[in-house]
């Protein structure tokens, strides 16, 4: 859309996109095709106005997110185009975590809370790993629809496992840990570190989180813990390492 001014100088509603996808702009400016590029402050990329093969400007569009990946008259990509669309993948794959996150967060204030019922009334208390497993399918199920318990996950080194719950659709897969007396961070490590080399050959499995969940402090290095796992994850299984209380 074009509109003037008093002087009769022309404007369009156009967009400034750096090359790395970030919107600068997305407002009327003085229409000036050979104006000097400016550079993104976030990335510190060239921007620019126009299409780079056919030279006609980029819409504005107020309410969007993110910039258009296709020239609306040439049909050719901009050059943000894989950005912007992996950027759109790491979203959607995201989206799962979060309840997750938020579940094993709140896990041991729901366990403290399940132990005081009213008269004294019997309840779950969490006294060892299968405790740990019963609580949190009961929380998962609120989220997820399709949760598998205890798949076997592929022979390594001539043995199975078994895994805790894989959530088919989300190709995630929690592996439950409850810290206790002789196992702490050693022994916690090495048996993990068992199952992630297992999990990387599973057809079913993208993200392995393996939840420690330690009531009474028993794990004494949590960040190296946490960093050492999480360091073996692979383009083909991310690892995630959770340990709460923390």
């Amino acid at each position: 859309m074009y509109s003037s001014n008093s002087r009769g100088e022309h404007s369009r509603d156009l967009m400034e996109v750096c090359m790395s996808g970030h919107i600068i702009h997305k407002t009327k400016h003085r229409y000036n095709p050979k104006s000097p590029q400016t550079f993104c402050k976030i990335c510190g990329a060239k921007t620019i106005t126009a299409c780079p093969d056919c030279d006609k400007t980029i819409p504005s569009n107020v309410n969007a997110k993110n910039p258009p990946v296709f020239c609306t008259y040439c049909s050719k990509p901009f050059p943000w185009k894989n950005k912007i669309e992996m950027k759109n993948l790491k979203s959607k794959a995201e989206k799962p975590l979060e309840p997750l996150q938020k579940i094993f967060s709140k896990f041991h204030s729901v366990v403290q809370k399940l132990r005081y019922r009213h008269d004294n009334r019997e309840t779950l208390d969490v006294k060892d790993e299968y405790d740990v497993q019963d609580l949190l399918y009961a929380l998962l199920v609120l989220d997820f629809d399709d949760i598998r318990l205890e798949e076997w996950t592929p022979s390594h080194a001539g043995q199975s496992a078994r895994m805790d719950f894989l959530l088919k659709k989300e190709r995630i897969v929690v592996e439950v840990k409850m810290a206790r007396k002789g196992l702490s961070d050693k022994e916690v490590g090495n048996q993990l570190i068992v199952d992630i080399e297992r999990y990387k050959n599973h057809p079913d499995c993208d993200t392995l989180i393996c939840f420690i969940y330690d009531p009474i402090g028993n794990i004494k290095n949590n960040k190296g813990l946490i960093t050492d796992l999480q360091g073996k994850s692979s383009n083909q299984l991310k690892i995630m390492v959770i340990i709460n209380p923390y």
